[in-house]
């Protein structure tokens, strides 16, 4: 690591001594090296503690409790990793950071995970319902891969962020994905964002990855290796698709409340009262309110098309 970073070499974590993490999920072990957290201004996540019992639903949590269709999730590690330049130069300094996250997700619904068709559709679901992850129609999950890593099949793709929201140039993520049970599914996501033009941070960010993920060792336990047996045995035909085209669904965007009020009196040339504008505005915010929740229900819906068959 360079004492003082430059765009062309920032700043960040040491690529030595990384640090040695194991977590034991109902007798799967999970093995992996990571870079120490370095980020000063927020604290990492200390590894879960003890052995997990995958079966315990208590500890899967949802961002919101009652949306049934977001996999209850349990964040095993978070670590924070900032990259740095010339405060004279680069304004702050800051030219990026990147964040780690290892967690379990609990689908019970797509039951046998290790039925490559009902994976995929599981990573959609993901996709679509998880409060982290990146879902733009169109730019998310692209560059899908399968990759072996030290006897495991991982999926791999990236999705593009809101970088403006991030103040950024660029934010993506790298997700990584492999079934540890039928109903269980080993999720590692990089946050990767990028907010200065012209660094290498793309390329420091891959070197970091790699590193990472070829560490990663994953034995699963005697119950899990039946239930993937099973699978494989059951539906000898079924593989992973090597290719697939970003993920794109429908969408539904609401009017802007204010814009929307403007636009109904525009359609009457402001010649309706006020009371009767408001009637129509409250009429049109709940047909687009339905129009929403029905989108969204059709999007969820198209992720269990593995029943039919």
């Amino acid at each position: 690591m360079p004492f003082i970073g430059t765009r062309r070499f920032p700043k960040g974590p040491s690529l030595k001594h990384p640090e040695a993490h194991q977590f034991n999920a109902s007798g799967t072990q999970i093995r992996f090296m990571a870079l120490r957290h370095n980020d000063s201004s927020i604290r990492s996540i200390a590894d879960y503690k003890g052995v997990i019992n995958l079966y315990e639903e208590a500890l899967f949590k949802r961002f919101e409790e009652d949306e049934i269709a977001e996999p209850g999730s349990l964040g095993l590690l978070l670590k924070y990793w900032e990259f740095t330049g010339i405060p004279v130069l680069d304004g702050t300094g800051e030219l990026g950071d990147m964040r780690l996250a290892v967690s379990i997700e609990s689908m019970a619904e797509f039951s046998s995970l290790f039925r490559p068709r009902r994976l995929e559709c599981a990573i959609e679901r993901f996709i679509y319902t998880s409060s982290d992850a990146y879902r733009l129609s169109g730019e998310c999950r692209m560059n899908w891969r399968v990759v072996t890593i030290n006897g495991s099949v991982w999926v791999n793709y990236q999705s593009a962020g809101y970088a403006g929201f991030r103040n950024a140039e660029e934010c993506y993520e790298s997700v990584w994905h492999t079934p540890i049970s039928d109903q269980h599914l080993l999720t590692v996501r990089f946050d990767q964002v990028i907010r200065k033009k012209r660094t290498r941070l793309a390329e420091v960010y891959q070197t970091i990855i790699d590193k990472v993920m070829n560490s990663f060792e994953v034995k699963l336990s005697p119950d899990a290796q039946a239930q993937q047996r099973l699978a494989k045995e059951t539906y000898p035909h079924e593989t992973l698709s090597e290719s697939l085209p970003p993920y794109e669904f429908e969408t539904f965007e609401p009017d802007n409340e204010y814009e929307l009020m403007s636009k109904i009196s525009a359609q009457h040339n402001f010649e309706l009262p006020h009371e009767e504008v408001k009637r129509l505005w409250e009429v049109e915010k709940q047909r687009q309110r339905e129009a929403v929740s029905d989108t969204r229900a059709r999007v969820i819906a198209s992720h269990l098309r593995f029943k039919d068959s």
